[in-house]
């Protein structure tokens, strides 16, 4: 046989090709000689054609003409089955039924397959070994079928079949000839079909190979557009040679430089930790191989700017070094994350100080009306010659008052109280203060405007913006310098627009803040009245001071530019619209007199601070008032109840130890009991009101108030309609 290599030089398979043996009968073996040119036939056709049908049709229908029977079947061997692949006629009314299927050792054809061996039926009709119908249907009546075989046994059956009683075993040496040239027909065939397989299964795993490297390909192709687009450093880094291997355009970007050859350049520990510690701390935590994930780091971008990173990855192998690994990590550049985070807790903390503040205030607040109380009582004892002391005393205590608003703004429990004044008026409060705020080496200067405009703000925030703005320039003085604080009126024209186009023209207040100290570079001024935002160590400073200014001065509808250059000192100025149609309030001075009321009434106080219920049942007898006291809710309580008859106004602290002054009324009106009323408290009518400790209409007092301020509020309850 020949040998048939496949594709690509690989003896994958070879397949076999029968040789065509040569047809050399003798005489005596009683073969026609139209049998012997079909025996010629279908070998050449076997040697030129490998295609198994056209072997097989031609053979039956050869043995058709030169045996003369009716009925020529080819049975293919599968296995147990023999299956009916071809037949050849000569009556066209004779039907064999192809999906006959006969099992191998059943039936004529089945035991011919069986035995390897030609069996001859002369006489099918009574023959007990052919038991089938199909034939005696079809009217055969002679029948032979001979086994088509080679070395690996029977390959198939072919079978002829004759209306008419014949014996073909005389045809014997013809028709087994024929089926051993068939049989070699059918092998090749079968080896060609084989050889196709083969083939095809080569192709397709080419194919499969071809597309599995395009896949391969495409995988890295996508991978590395993953690595070079990805907003996440990934870098592949050599713990040994303390370098980076690899790293990725956004590494590049993150770390502020302008290519991959300045990262893959650096040395890891001295130029990119921040720290040489840090990189020995990182190295010390990481698996010896294997996935890691969490883990922080300080590193240095190139401007020297400190930034965390939280990296993750793998630690692998260096196939190349046996004695070095190979850091494979993703990293995200998280300060901002961290910053807020430290500024969440700092604000966290600033809540909680504003708290303590606002508590503290509160308590303040009636400590001052104590001490106010007595001096206003003290300025009706005392001569003359004396007074101006009590005065003082009454001027202090008030500043000290400004200031608990202050920190109860700060702990928001203290409503904004805006006021028409001026710059002057607001500077004139705090002048006296700022040497001793900035200190001695400081030289602090006030250049005042002459007929300053009017504007509308709350004093005591706007004194903040004034305190806050010096804090600033005496800390970029550290070795003293010159602060020069400044007041004018400003008509703001189109020129002006033009370099600040936020700010609309018209008739605004001018405050200048200007110091000769280290100035302020472009960067810094494009995040300072950024909350939390800060230059000075940590712990110097909150990063709230200009952040405050910035918001007091929004809030006032005013604008604020900055001017500075490194080393050449800094200068604010804020721009605050001129208030027009309203007059400049005036401070009312305590009256050092006692104020009678119009009509005499009984009031009921309820305090429960001492020193609180002394000043104020004073003040309310000098207004001519009788005064029942109670130091509780209970006690109160009781009191109303025994005396309903009796009183006509209740006076109630807001926060009682017991409950608070809101209850109290509630209680004594479920037993009928109805009185004016008038609220006092520490804090503000708006947060007591947002607080549902009373009612958005109700009569309020805010301590700390004046004896006029007390008898005026009593006669305003007491003249109010029910």
């Amino acid at each position: 046989m020949e040998a048939l290599v496949l594709a690509r030089g690989d003896p994958m398979a070879q397949i076999g090709i029968h040789d065509i043996p040569q047809v050399d009968l003798p005489p005596e073996a009683g073969i026609t000689e139209s049998e012997t040119k079909l025996l010629w036939k279908v070998s050449h056709l076997i040697s030129s054609s490998l295609m198994q049908e056209d072997v097989i049709q031609t053979a039956l229908e050869g043995v058709v003409d030169s045996v003369g029977c009716d009925v020529v079947l080819f049975f293919l061997r599968r296995e147990k089955r023999l299956e009916l692949k071809a037949t050849v006629q000569t009556d066209p009314s004779i039907v064999m039924d192809r999906k006959v299927q006969h099992h191998v050792g059943e039936c004529l054809c089945g035991l011919a397959a069986r035995a390897g061996e030609p069996i001859y039926s002369v006489d099918i009709t009574s023959d007990i070994r052919c038991t089938f119908q199909e034939c005696k249907v079809a009217g055969m009546r002679s029948f032979a079928a001979i086994p088509m075989k080679d070395s690996t046994g029977v390959l198939g059956i072919l079978g002829l079949a004759s209306k008419s009683v014949r014996n073909f075993q005389k045809q014997a040496a013809f028709l087994e000839t024929l089926a051993a040239i068939i049989s070699i027909g059918i092998r090749n065939s079968m080896q060609h079909e084989q050889m196709l397989r083969h083939t095809a299964n080569l192709e397709l795993e080419i194919k499969e190979r071809n597309r599995a490297e395009r896949a391969v390909r495409h995988s890295e192709a996508q991978l590395r557009a993953f690595v070079a687009n990805a907003p996440y450093g990934i870098t592949r880094a050599s713990v040994s040679h303390d370098r980076f291997l690899s790293v990725n355009p956004a590494t590049v970007k993150m770390l502020g430089y302008d290519s991959e050859e300045e990262i893959l350049a650096l040395r890891l520990t001295r130029d990119l930790y921040w720290n040489t510690q840090g990189r020995r701390d990182f190295l010390a935590i990481l698996p010896n191989d294997g996935y890691f994930s969490g883990i922080e780091a300080h590193w240095k971008r190139k401007d020297k700017k400190r930034i965390t990173v939280h990296i993750s990855g793998w630690v692998v192998q260096n196939p190349k070094h046996p004695d070095d690994k190979i850091i494979e990590g993703i990293f995200e550049d998280v300060t901002q994350q961290r910053l807020l985070e430290e500024q969440l807790l700092q604000a966290q903390k600033m809540e909680a100080v504003g708290r303590l503040a606002g508590g503290i205030a509160h308590d303040f607040n009636n400590l001052l009306m104590v001490i106010m109380a007595q001096s206003e009582l003290l300025m009706i004892d005392i001569d003359e010659s004396a007074r101006h002391r009590a005065e003082k005393i009454l001027e202090v205590s008030r500043r000290a008052a400004e200031l608990t608003g202050q920190l109860l703004a700060f702990s928001r429990k203290q409503a904004t109280q805006p006021t028409v004044t001026t710059l002057n008026r607001l500077l004139g409060g705090v002048s006296e203060m700022l040497p001793r705020l900035v200190g001695e080496n400081i030289d602090v200067r006030v250049a005042l405007c002459e007929d300053p405009w009017p504007l509308k703000t709350d004093r005591s925030q706007f004194e903040q913006v004034i305190m806050n703005l010096a804090v600033n320039a005496r800390d970029a003085m550290p070795d003293g310098g010159m602060l020069t604080i400044e007041t004018a009126n400003c008509e703001i024209g189109d020129e002006y627009i033009v370099s600040h186009p936020i700010m609309p023209a018209g008739k605004y207040v001018m405050l200048a803040v200007t110091d000769s100290g280290t100035g302020i570079d472009p960067e810094t001024q494009e995040h300072m009245f950024e909350p939390f935002f800060t230059t000075k160590e940590p712990g110097k400073g909150t990063g709230l001071g200009l952040s405050m200014v910035y918001g007091i001065v929004k809030h006032n509808n005013g604008f604020i530019w900055v001017y500075s250059e490194p080393d050449q000192g800094a200068c604010f100025k804020i721009y605050l619209p001129k208030s027009e149609g309203e007059e400049i309030a005036e401070v009312r001075k305590t009256e050092p007199r006692a104020r009678t009321a119009k009509r005499k009434s009984t009031v009921l106080l309820v305090e429960d601070d001492h020193n609180l219920r002394e000043v104020i049942t004073e003040f309310l007898k000098m207004g001519g008032h009788t005064v029942i006291v109670a130091d509780s809710l209970e006690t109160a309580y009781n009191v109303a109840l025994k005396r309903k008859n009796e009183i006509d106004l209740l006076l109630t602290d807001v926060v009682l130890r017991d409950g608070n002054g809101n209850q109290l009324v509630a209680r004594l009106e479920k037993q009928g009991c109805i009185f004016k009323v008038v609220y006092m408290s520490g804090y503000s009518p708006k947060a007591i009101v947002h607080h549902g400790a009373i009612g958005a209409e109700t009569l309020f007092l805010q301590k700390p108030f004046s004896s006029v301020t007390l008898i005026e509020m009593v006669e305003a309850a007491l003249s109010a309609k029910a």
